[in-house]
């Protein structure tokens, strides 16, 4: 079955194209601000006032949650965990009550749009 020689649309190819011009930012703000984010990172980043050793808030939190966790809290190892590791991946079942079937239709196309009799056993060979 060969396919129709299609023209491209003139609208898409505008699309391709910025809407500005060279050197002009596509986001003049620039990134979105988090007020809220800002101000947890520059509480953390501070440093307690009387704590002997100088440690910041963030080092404060991290030894309490450490401590918690030596003592048998299995949440704060398991926060520390995901922190360190990333959270453990889950597995999902999936059962299907009746069998699938799925057919695939494999089309090779030239440059000129023509479809070619080349047949996917014939690449893999």
């Amino acid at each position: 079955m060969l396919t129709p020689k299609r023209t491209p649309n003139p609208r898409s190819l505008r699309n391709l194209r910025p809407p500005w011009r060279k050197g002009e930012s596509g986001n003049p703000s620039g990134r979105p601000k988090r007020p809220l984010t800002d101000a947890y990172n520059a509480q953390l980043a501070r440093v307690k006032e009387g704590d002997r050793q100088n440690r910041t808030y963030a080092q404060l939190i991290a030894e309490a949650m450490m401590k918690q966790a030596l003592k048998g809290n299995v949440m704060a190892t398991r926060e520390i965990t995901d922190r360190i590791e990333g959270k453990a991946r889950q597995a999902v079942d999936v059962t299907v009550e009746t069998p699938l079937e799925f057919n695939v239709q494999v089309n090779f196309v030239d440059a000129d749009g023509k479809v070619q009799p080349t047949a996917l056993n014939e690449l893999l060979k």
